[in-house]
């Protein structure tokens, strides 16, 4: 099974905002900064907004790079 390109960008920027989070805070924080990118990605900006399509799978995909990134900077940090 191929994973679509666009899950592949919002795992990776779950990752990415988690990460720092977790650098700049704590993982739990960083954890719940990158989930919460993917609730407002898809709730404010694609459906209330309209701006795009809302896909539960792409806040899936959000969520579970975040905690990718909140467990990596557990073993880093």
């Amino acid at each position: 099974m191929r994973i679509q390109q666009d899950k592949r960008l919002h795992f990776l920027g779950g990752a990415i905002i988690a990460l720092t989070g977790s650098i700049i805070f704590n993982p739990l924080i960083g954890l719940w900064l990158g989930v919460l990118a993917g609730i407002a990605k898809e709730a404010i900006w694609d459906d209330f907004m309209g701006l795009g399509c809302p896909d539960m799978w792409d806040f899936i995909a959000t969520s579970l790079g975040s905690v990718l990134g909140a467990m990596l900077a557990l073993v880093v940090l």
